[in-house]
This record gives structure tokens, sequence and C-alpha cells, in this order.
């Protein structure tokens, strides 16, 4: 398979896809519509997986690999449900081990137009993602997808660190089973991610938790089920029942059209931070004139921006020359589609003042947004702190970023 030509910043070209194991994609007729190339030679800090580019008959979104088998299985067998991993790698191990019903995404989260798909073949879905618990956490908007669509969706829970594949190659068949077996009903996760995300230690964050975990259970049209998990509130945070039901009670839950209301502003917010960061390593990757100072003190919160700052960073101390096609080859997961958002804004003609002027909104933006992670983290830090001398040194360190912030 010939993957797709690319400049290397030289005069010569490469092959996109060099140095990987090639994988066709084939649609559910049969026919062969793109290639994902896999990693092999044992080159670090680079993307695992690498698709060629999207056609008119290859689309990422609306692709599911492995659907011609599922087809066939399904029609051959018949099967209980499509079980979803995350890599390519994944469904081949486990399509070899024997489990049929099992798809991947192209590198993308989970869209309207996958679930739909999947719901021609079963109303039961299982997700099987990485054993961390930041890819956990991500997945929930996927999941609510596949819900929304009508589909009955359980998470698989699978040892920390290991993917499907590590699973079978571990365990064998039947004990991945087992494990799809045990998964946890949606609303089990989401209570699951709750219970993750705050530090019940804190009294903050025991607040936090409790707030969003009755939002959560509230979710549940069973009064039998929210009892029960009412239950496992009670047991991890010691408040009584009679307060977790009045907490209940009181809690809202808000219907479909405030519930996109609520999720749109949400993205929204992350958006403009996310724009931010584009705009600005953008900047630095087209060397535009006014993009000159370090980035220190902007910690980016996406793992290819901070890749893509690690790179810039790194060039700068070496005095070498920043060429984006190197990005390829440091991005990790996924990163080679935000490239292309990157990429993108460099080809927008906006006028140099307008552009300086919106290159030092966004990088107060991102400035603005570090300095709030490190004071909410520091804020953590000191409510669990017992000891009075280290307590007084984070809140002056505290103090200190809220008049750095005031400057900003």
């Amino acid at each position: 398979a010939v993957g797709t030509n690319n400049r290397n910043g030289t005069d010569s070209y490469y092959d996109a896809l060099a140095g990987r194991l090639i994988i066709p994609v084939v649609d559910a007729f049969g026919n062969v519509v793109a290639f994902c190339g896999r990693i092999i030679d044992g080159r670090k800090n680079v993307g695992k997986y690498v698709n060629t580019k999207e056609t008119i008959v290859f689309s990422k979104g609306k692709t599911l690999f492995n659907l011609n088998n599922l087809k066939k299985a399904r029609n051959e067998e018949g099967i209980d449900g499509v079980i979803i991993v995350e890599g390519h790698m994944d469904v081949i191990s486990l399509v070899q081990a024997g489990v049929k019903n099992v798809v991947a995404s192209m590198g993308t989260a989970l869209t309207k137009d996958q679930a739909r798909i999947i719901k021609r073949y079963s109303d039961k879905v299982f997700i099987s993602y990485d054993g961390d618990f930041a890819g956990q956490k991500a997945s929930i908007r996927g999941l609510e997808i596949l819900k929304k669509e009508g589909l009955e969706v359980k998470v698989v829970s699978l040892p920390v660190g290991l993917d499907p594949d590590d699973v079978v190659r571990k365990f064998g068949a039947a004990g991945y089973l087992d494990l799809v077996k045990k998964a946890m009903p949606l609303i089990d996760f989401k209570l699951d991610v709750v219970r993750k995300t705050y530090d019940v230690k804190t009294v903050d964050g025991k607040r936090k938790y409790i707030a969003n975990a009755v939002r959560v259970i509230k979710e549940s049209p069973s009064a039998s089920e929210q009892e029960d998990l009412l239950k496992t509130v009670r047991d991890l945070t010691g408040v009584t029942m009679e307060s977790l039901k009045r907490d209940l009670y009181n809690a809202e839950v808000p219907k479909d059209e405030d519930t996109e209301r609520t999720v749109q502003s949400a993205e929204n917010e992350e958006d403009k931070n996310v724009l931010a960061a584009r705009f600005v390593l953008s900047a630095y990757l087209f060397k535009r004139p006014f993009a000159k100072d370090d980035l220190e003190g902007i910690n980016f919160s996406d793992l290819t921006h901070r890749e893509i700052a690690e790179y810039l960073k790194e060039k700068r101390a070496n005095g070498e020359e920043v060429r984006f096609n190197d990005l390829y080859e440091v991005v990790s997961g996924t990163g080679s589609e935000e490239l292309g958002r990157i990429a993108e804004l460099s080809e927008r003609e906006n006028g140099r003042a307008y552009e300086e002027r919106y290159f030092y909104d966004c990088l107060r933006i991102l400035k603005l947004e570090s300095v709030n992670d490190e004071i909410e983290r520091l804020k953590g830090a000191c409510a669990s702190e017992t000891d009075n001398e280290r307590r007084r040194a984070l809140m002056k360190e505290i103090n200190r970023l809220v008049l750095e912030k005031q400057k900003i």
C-alpha cells in the first residue's frame, strides 16, 4: 500500500506510513476504503496509529474498523452485543482469540453516525477502552451519544495499564470475556468517574463529589437503584442516608434541551482555551513575527499541544529550525488530526494587526488558565496539609499567584 507522500522540510519526500504495519480498512460491503499504519520500528514519541487521509469513500467519523467481519458474524452465528475497542491491534488480537463481535473507531471519539451504524447490528454495546482513568473520563461523551441512539451501554473495566490486547495475551479469551460479563452499566461507570475525579479526603472534594454523584444517581428512573447507588456514596463519604436522600430530592436533572445547552456551554469554555492554544502554537510553528517570547508559564492541558510545545522549546534551545512536518513523528495517539487543525490556521489571512492582537489575547487566556489550575492544585494540597509550616508556605504561594493573576 502506498501512503501519503509528505515533504520533510528538505528537497526530499517520505512515505507517511513508512516503518509501519499496513492494515487495510474494509467497509461493510468488503471494499478496501483506506489504510492504517501501526508503528513497528520502535520509534518513540510518534503516533501509534496513522490513517490515510479522508476521501470521498473514507470518513473516520463514519467508519468502524472490522465492520465487515462483524456483519459476517451476525449473519452466520448471531452476536450478543458489539464490543468497541480503541485500537486496530486490539481488534485483531480479539478476533484471533475467537471474539468476533468487536470493532474499533478510527482514532476519534465516537460519533452519532458510528452509533447509528452499530445499532443496525445490535442494541447492546460494550465499551472496552484501555484501563486508565484519563481514557475512561474522555469516553463519557461518546457513551452519551450511544445512549441517545437507544443503545444499552455497558463499560468493561480492564486492569489499570492494560488494553484488550494485553488482557487476551495475559489471561486468554476466557479471561477477557469474563471481564465483559462483569461490565458495569453506564450509570455505575459515570458514578465511578465522579469518584475518581474528586478527592473525598478533603472537605471541598467531598462536597463536590456528593453534589455531582447525586446528580448522576437522579438520572436513574428506578427508586431501588437510586437507593443502592446512594449506599455507595454513603460508604465512601460517611454521610448519612437521610442527608443524601435530601440532597437527591433537591438535585435537579436538566431536561434534554437544558442538558444540550449546559454541555454546549462547557464545550464553548473548553473550545476557547483549545482555540487559543492552537493559534499560539500555529504562530510559533509558522514563524509569525510577533511570536517571539518563550512558552514558559503556559501549561497546555491537551497532550498534543504539550508535545508541540516541548518540540518548540527543544528546537529553540538547540538553535535548530522548526519544521512543521517533523511533528508527525513527535505527536502521539490521534495527534495528527489536531495538527491538521493547527495547520489550517496558517492559511487564514486576517491582517498583521488583527493577528498580533489576537495572539496576545490568546496568550493571556492560556496564562490565566495555567495560573488558575495551579491555584486550585495548591488549594487542594493546602486543605489536606497537616503541618502548619508547610500550610503557611502553600498559602504564601497561593497569594503570590493571585497577585500574578491580576497582572496578566
